[in-house]
């Protein structure tokens, strides 16, 4: 299934890249002077689909994973900001180029892997724990496709990408975004152990185990779980997670719902995310 979703998302997201206008390229995504402009946004989404495919070469290899100037996760917005400076040196078309090459690598590599290959591990430092090679695979159609699926589209005044998507594509998006999140706990900022269980009406339940070693997504529920959100619709999920819709306006409409222990269940949800809890 997943060489069928690459092939069905590659189409969608360079399709999308190749119709921007040249006069929207310079256009910021949010509202800030911080924020990345089209043009930057493109660069970082290479950089990151280029980042995958070297975790995912040394995996297969069997090598240790180094990045100049990524030792610690803690060193991923100077990194951001660095590679944005030296992609965005690049035109539009020459990025949307590499990415389809990112789009090549990952898709051979999935053809081509068995299910032993599938499952060996490399440390990439943005995240909290080793990932399998299918994970890597995964994130890029997660990163791409939920993570930036409503930035990119906001300066262009298009609704978020995962509005064009098939049931049950966004349905196995669901599982891939969670798993990413899953990744970006900070376990170095919290002591105990827990579970939160998350409910998806009409898609499934999952739960995410937070441990010290980094924790994992696990499918169903967990009875045991301390915490607990519920979103009517994976749509309200990603615009959640992606600062596409407040939180707080989507548990105003009732769209996300805590389960359990509305404080402490959202001081939990800010120890997810690329950046420490406190910055």
């Amino acid at each position: 299934m997943l060489l069928q979703d690459m092939g069905f998302f590659r189409d969608i997201y360079l399709k999308f890249w190749q119709s921007v206008p040249n006069t929207a390229w310079e256009l910021r995504t949010g509202g800030r002077d911080k924020d990345w402009t089209l043009h930057q946004t493109l660069a970082h989404i290479v950089s990151i689909g280029d980042l995958f495919n070297l975790a995912i070469n040394a995996a297969l290899h069997g090598k240790i994973l180094t990045v100049k100037g990524l030792k610690s996760r803690h060193d991923l917005p100077t990194f951001n900001h660095s590679e944005i400076m030296r992609l965005q040196q690049l035109s539009p078309p020459e990025l949307i180029n590499r990415l389809n090459a990112i789009f090549e690598f990952a898709n051979q590599t999935a053809s081509k892997i068995s299910s032993k290959q599938a499952q060996q591990k490399s440390m990439l430092y943005v995240y909290n724990r080793p990932i399998p090679v299918q994970d890597y695979l995964d994130f890029h159609l997660s990163h791409m496709g939920v993570v930036h699926a409503a930035q990119v589209t906001r300066p262009l005044e298009q609704t978020p990408l995962w509005e064009n998507y098939s049931d049950d594509f966004k349905s196995r998006q669901v599982k891939r975004f969670l798993k990413h999140f899953s990744v970006a706990y900070w376990q170095d900022y919290n002591d105990i152990d827990g579970a939160m269980n998350v409910r998806i009406n009409g898609i499934g339940d999952w739960h995410l185990l937070m441990n010290q070693q980094g924790g994992e997504l696990c499918d169903g529920l967990d009875n045991t779980a301390q915490y607990g959100i519920r979103f009517t619709h994976p749509n309200i999920l990603f615009s959640v997670f992606t600062v596409a819709i407040p939180m707080r306006t989507a548990l105003q409409m009732r769209a996300m719902q805590i389960l359990d222990g509305e404080d402490t269940t959202l001081k939990m949800l800010r120890l997810f995310g690329a950046t420490p809890p406190h910055s």
